[in-house]
């Protein structure tokens, strides 16, 4: 399974976006994946597709899995916010995919960072 960060779905949307090609490289992929309900969220905040109906249906055309958070994930969430200083929509992603035991894919150099330095699969490709 592989985690992905909202920039990951907004750059598959949007040909314009320098990361677009890798961004439809990784969601190629045969593994699962899945995102939190607050990256959902931020992906239909503006969406990138004619309407927010037709961007949903991308995500259920891809298969995309929404992870759930519980009362019993805050204190192990409020840990690896701690732990890494990232802001909290990123530090979700990095606790389910920690939780998940996945990978992680994000074009955000700190995440990125971030998710390697606890020991996270990490799914990148140069956008170049």
């Amino acid at each position: 399974m592989i985690v992905l960060d909202a920039c990951v779905l907004i750059a598959s949307a949007d040909r314009s976006d320098e990361h677009h090609n890798a961004a439809a490289t990784i969601l190629a992929t045969p593994e699962a994946l899945a995102i939190s309900a607050l990256t959902r969220a931020e992906v239909l905040v503006d969406p990138p597709r004619a309407t927010t109906a037709a961007w949903q249906q991308v995500l259920h055309d891809l298969g995309v899995k929404v992870l759930p958070l519980a009362e019993a994930d805050m204190v192990a969430l409020a840990g690896v916010r701690r732990r890494t200083r990232l802001k909290m929509p990123d530090a979700i992603v990095v606790y389910l995919a920690q939780r998940e035991r996945a990978g992680l894919a994000s074009f955000d150099a700190r995440l990125l960072e971030a998710a390697a330095g606890l020991g996270l699969p990490i799914h990148a490709v140069d956008a170049r």
